[in-house]
């Protein structure tokens, strides 16, 4: 009867599911082992938090020696040429008395300017002129104003143009309204002062009978 006893141990160390449905497939098995091994949802790190790119914004640097004339003039170079462009986008680029050149000429004077200025300041307003003037130029071409291939465009594209004119506008507007200096204000005080005095002269010397 030993033997008996041995068989009951060993069966009682084999788990009943394993006794009553044994695996179909050592694979499975393995499988079923390597499920259990694996970390549960609530055990698995949390990720790692990912900081935000933080962008350094940088000063407006100006060359030494290029002062505020020098700049404004270049601004209004700019504008008007832009405000040029925006104008004759609008007509189709037929309003320059039968030149078909002018849209193109436009495009180019602002993206020569605009570079010009470029190597006076590193104010980005003057890459965005180049930009939108680099985005127009491909669609004036003289041969295709006179196809009107892209006329159906221009619309668009004068918009564009003109959200960078009014920033160039604002510019020109700014350096406009720079305060004045003492001398300066006595200076112009005097001069219509006396202006007011000799326009009262010349009234008093027209009367009849002074």
């Amino acid at each position: 009867m030993d033997w008996l006893v041995a068989i009951a141990n060993l069966f009682s160390r084999i788990p009943i599911e394993r006794a009553i449905f044994p695996p179909r497939d050592s694979t499975k098995a393995l499988e079923q082992f390597t499920a259990r091994l694996k970390p549960s949802e609530s055990q698995k790190e949390a990720p790692v938090e990912v900081k935000p790119k933080v962008t350094i914004q940088t000063s407006v640097v100006t060359r030494e020696g290029v002062d505020a004339e020098r700049l404004a003039w270049q601004n209004g170079l700019i504008r008007g040429e832009l405000w040029l462009l925006e104008g004759h986008l609008k007509n189709n680029c037929l309003g320059c008395g039968g030149d078909v050149e002018c849209c193109f000429k436009h495009c180019q004077n602002v993206i020569d300017a605009s570079r010009e200025t470029q190597s006076m300041t590193t104010e980005p307003l003057y890459g965005e002129a180049i930009t939108v003037a680099q985005r127009v130029q491909p669609f004036v071409h003289p041969e295709d104003i006179k196809a009107g291939k892209y006329a159906s465009m221009y619309p668009a594209l004068s918009i564009e143009v003109s959200g960078v004119r009014t920033q160039f506008d604002k510019k020109v507007m700014e350096h406009a309204r720079q305060p004045i200096t003492l001398e300066e204000a006595q200076k112009i005080a005097a001069e219509e002062a006396t202006k007011e005095v000799e326009r009262k002269w010349q009234s008093r010397e027209k009367k009849p009978g002074t």
